[in-house]
């Protein structure tokens, strides 16, 4: 039975990775869970014990990638306990090939059987078109091949372009290649010995086809853009440099291949799609990592010429994009996403403003069926707000990035609680926040409506950059951040009452209460919070009409209470009072204020006698 085809591009972002495994026999499905682990596990190979290694790979490497899972292909599978013995528990999702035709009641079945013997003759009939052979012997060339459709339409497209060579002439060379064993990361002998065939005949009649096919193989399966090949020549693996330099010998390697059915070309759009099993046949086994080198080079060369020319470089490009770096993990030995990240970001950058729009709208149907399919809390909603965050930061939009990791956020914690999970997008969304400008007090106040706590206060991070000197300070830099810290890892979200506590705190410590002045007011500067003196003043509370009017008058009243004589700061606290309330200030807000101040001062605002304006 034939893998079944990943066509679609919601796979493709569904899954960090997608692993054929050989299940034909327990050592092969072994060896293919051992080859993906070597790109992960350090060390794997240093096992003597092939079995206990495999159950390593299993056990460690798939709960790794529990928000974004591996699609596993367990190919030809003959033992239903031999595959739940090698079932990773969580993080992959699996598909299974099999000739059995009985499973336990938890798997799900989907019929895919071979062309029956009269559709296998009918098929080849009208897809060879060759009248010279008679039903018995195209009879006997479809049971060659196991009627399987793939090996079919190969076997098609050869007697077609092949018109010369007899019925008996082709079952010879089919036998022949039969006994030579498959490719091991290919399996279906039938598969093997079409496409060997095939290739061979393309290759003789338009050299290049073979070098043609070989880079395909490391490109999306749908919707190949033909200009993949029209780069300079030095772009590509020496041994296709020559086709690359040659539009002619291009056209004619594409159309050979197209005739032979190694590839289904689409002239409307200049593109073709190739079988998910020619591309592993095609797939080059000498210096694989140059070849996946030089299409990703490729492509993202094309991103950079044709993103001046608007075209619709979403639908064109970003699949195989997507293709081209989750195979990373097999040459480079780790998931490199930062190239693609870049270029999604120029793409999504050379949008118009209208074809952002439509991308957002597009998102919303899709989010509004989830809802209405899934409803709000489900895995469904949750994946497209993830894929919308990823665009909007491409986009720039950064508020649209932070509301939709928010929502995703609250997804998940209403699926799972304070799960891993959880934490990992409450991260996301911290990190959209910051994007937005927000301070990480802001950003803390922010996240704890989503009932996660976030330390408001870094000491390390408000202190960088600042020298102590300390016998003019009265305690070393050390030590002042050590305050810091320790009043930073209890205290809210606020930053006046962070001021207040660390200046008390400070000056409890023995430090000079003129330099923990200074320390402070740089602190609130550093926080986004203006300073009344050494007073610090919330911004945005509204009290008279903006924060400048506050500030000015705060300032004004502090300085001409100094100048009165003012020499305690209960009466300098009734000066400001008195002051705010004189200029028109009143309501919650005020009270909110002056419930800070007094804080601040550490005075008891119930014990002192009111302002008599």
């Amino acid at each position: 039975m034939e893998l079944l085809e990943l066509e679609s591009r919601a796979l493709r972002e569904k899954y960090s990775g997608v692993w054929r495994i050989d299940g034909s026999n327990e050592d092969a499905l072994k060896a293919d869970l051992l080859r993906l682990g070597r790109e992960f596990i350090n060390g794997i190979d240093l096992s003597s014990d092939s079995e206990e290694a495999a159950k390593i790979v299993v056990s460690r490497l798939f709960p790794a990638f529990s928000d974004r899972p591996w699609l596993l292909l367990f190919d030809a599978i003959e033992s239903e306990p031999l595959l739940n013995k090698w079932l990773p528990s969580s993080g992959a999702n699996v598909l299974v090939t099999s000739r059995l035709s009985s499973w336990s009641r938890d798997v799900v079945t989907v019929p895919t059987a071979e062309f029956t013997e009269k559709e296998a003759i009918a098929y080849l009939r009208n897809e060879g078109n060759r009248p010279d052979i008679t039903d018995d012997g195209l009879r006997e060339l479809a049971e060659k091949v196991g009627y399987l459709p793939l090996a079919l339409s190969h076997l098609g497209g050869f007697m077609r372009y092949k018109r010369t060579v007899t019925g008996a002439r082709i079952l010879e060379r089919l036998e022949s290649l039969l006994e030579q064993p498959p490719p091991s990361n290919l399996g279906s002998p039938s598969v093997a010995a079409t496409f060997e065939m095939a290739i061979t005949t393309a290759e003789a009649d338009a050299p290049g086809c073979r070098s043609v096919l070989a880079f395909a193989s490391f490109f999306s399966p749908k919707a190949i853009p033909v200009e993949v090949f029209d780069r300079p020549a030095t772009m590509y693996p020496n041994v296709m440099q020559a086709v690359a330099s040659d539009a002619d010998l291009r056209e004619n390697a594409l159309g050979t291949l197209d005739q032979l059915s190694l590839i289904r070309f689409h002239p409307e759009s200049q593109s073709f799609d190739i079988h998910v099993l020619v591309q592993t046949a095609a797939t080059p086994n000498d210096q694989p990592r140059a070849w996946w080198e030089a299409a990703r080079n490729v492509l993202y060369s094309l991103y950079r010429r044709d993103a001046k020319a608007q075209t619709d470089l979403t639908a064109r490009y970003i699949s195989h994009a997507y293709h081209l770096d989750f195979q990373s993990p097999k040459y480079t030995g780790d998931l490199e996403l930062r190239a693609f990240a870049m270029k999604g970001r120029e793409l999504y950058e050379a949008l118009s403003e209208e074809e952002w729009q439509k991308e957002i709208a597009d998102f919303k149907q899709r989010i509004a069926a989830a809802v209405e399919a899934h409803g709000y809390a489900s895995e469904e909603v949750r994946y497209e707000l993830n894929q919308l965050a990823l665009r909007c930061d491409w986009r720039g939009d950064q508020q649209g990035h932070a509301q939709a990791w928010r929502s995703a956020t609250e997804i998940v914690l209403k699926l799972e609680g304070l799960s891993e999970r959880a934490i990992r997008h409450a991260d996301c969304y911290c990190d959209a926040l910051r994007k937005c400008g927000l301070h990480r007090w802001q950003i803390a106040q922010e996240v704890a409506a989503l009932g996660i706590r976030v330390v408001p206060f870094d000491a390390e991070e408000l202190t960088d950059g600042i020298s102590v000197n300390a016998d003019l300070f009265g305690m070393t830099r050390d030590r002042m951040v050590e305050i810091l810290a320790t009043v930073g890892d209890t205290c809210p979200p606020d930053p006046s009452r962070f001021l207040s506590l660390c200046e008390v705190e400070l000056n409890n410590a023995g430090a000079s209460p003129e330099m923990v002045r200074e320390l402070i007011a740089y602190l609130g500067r550093k926080l986004g919070v203006q300073q009344g003196g050494a007073l610090s003043i919330p911004a945005g509370t509204g009290v008279l009409g903006s924060d400048e009017n506050l500030y000015a008058a705060i300032n004004q009243a502090m300085q001409q209470a100094v100048a009165e004589g003012c020499s305690n700061k209960e009466d300098l606290f009734i000066a400001i009072d008195r002051a705010l309330r004189d200029a028109g200030a009143e309501g919650s807000s005020l009270e909110y204020l002056l419930d800070e101040i007094a804080s601040q001062f550490m005075v008891n605002r119930s014990a002192l006698r009111q302002p008599s304006g």
